[in-house]
């Protein structure tokens, strides 16, 4: 199985108005404080499995599963299509069906006479969008908070080596997230 990011997110969960508002800074640095807005989402997509802001996904895969397929990001808001790699018709929308949850989202195939793939390794193609909106307030307050959060602490990082050793992401913005976290056993 493998992900790949197709379209990235248009906007970020948190504005640079808002990080300058959070550092209390008149203006100016505005590149850096975007970067570090979109590195802390990305951090933090990284290390949950969420995707905060919709974004476009291509999912591959070998064969046809036999039980319900876990999709590796979430949420998952649509399957766009379902198809078989070189070929360019798709899947009718009956013959799969989409269960998302809090901490799951999952493709179940409901056809029995699915299409062989054209090809033996990453045969099959799952084009979906995974995200909670296309807005920044479709995002949980929570999480947006830890991307500003994480984008204020790198902002106020006088030397990057202090992270000799220890998390780069401080105990505070864990808090916030951990509870979006698929739970572990």
């Amino acid at each position: 199985m493998s992900a790949i990011l197709t379209i990235g997110p248009v906007r970020e969960p948190v504005e640079v108005a808002d990080l300058q508002r959070h550092l209390r800074l008149d203006s100016g640095d505005d590149d850096l404080l975007a970067s570090l807005i979109s590195a802390a989402r990305m951090t933090i997509e990284a290390q949950s499995g969420l995707r905060l802001i919709n974004q476009h996904w291509r999912m591959l895969i070998d064969g046809w599963p036999d039980a319900s397929l876990v999709l590796p990001v979430r949420p998952v808001a649509q399957i766009v299509s379902v198809g078989l790699v070189g070929a360019k018709a798709h899947l009718p929308a009956t013959a799969y069906q989409l269960r998302a949850s809090h901490f799951d989202a999952m493709i179940d195939f409901e056809a029995d006479d699915l299409p062989p793939p054209l090809q033996e390794r990453f045969g099959i193609r799952i084009d979906m969008i995974a995200g909670y909106g296309a807005d920044a307030m479709d995002v949980p307050a929570d999480l947006r908070l830890a991307v500003l959060t994480l984008a204020a602490h790198w902002y106020d990082m006088e030397d990057w080596h202090q992270f000799q050793g220890r998390p780069a992401v401080p105990a505070s913005v864990a808090v916030l997230v951990n509870h979006h976290c698929r739970p572990r056993l």
